[in-house]
């Protein structure tokens, strides 16, 4: 069993600092400092009314940078996931760059998730 924290959950822009540093302390409070590597899944969906021609250009590029992508369950998202750790201030810029890509894409980045790793959560 595994705990997960989202970014939906944390209730600010996607991407940002703000936003990764209260996902991060919902990790501390398991014992997580997120500085070992994980899964972690990306999420972004097109603007309402964009033109979904640039979506295979955009899978393509997000393989060629080590993703792994799928289609996300509703409104022509992608999901995209990889393995790295979610510590502050290199993956706060790595979220940003995301953001921003999106955004010029006509896209909206929504955020990520993990797993809570490096704790042993008790089993009934």
């Amino acid at each position: 069993m595994t705990e997960e924290t989202s970014m939906a959950e944390a209730g600010t822009q996607p991407g940002s600092m703000v936003s990764n540093t209260a996902v991060r302390i919902q990790l501390a409070a398991f014992g997580d400092d997120g500085t070992e590597p994980r899964h972690v899944l990306h999420y972004a969906y097109p603007e309402p009314g964009n033109d979904l021609a640039t979506r295979p250009a955009m899978i393509a590029e997000l393989e060629s940078r080590g993703f792994e992508v799928s289609d996300a369950a509703a409104e022509n998202g992608l999901v995209f996931e990889h393995h790295r750790s979610v510590a502050a201030h290199d993956f706060d810029e790595f979220t940003e760059e995301l953001s921003a890509y999106f955004k010029g894409k006509g896209w909206f980045y929504d955020g990520w998730e993990c797993a809570v790793v490096g704790i042993e959560i008790p089993h009934d």
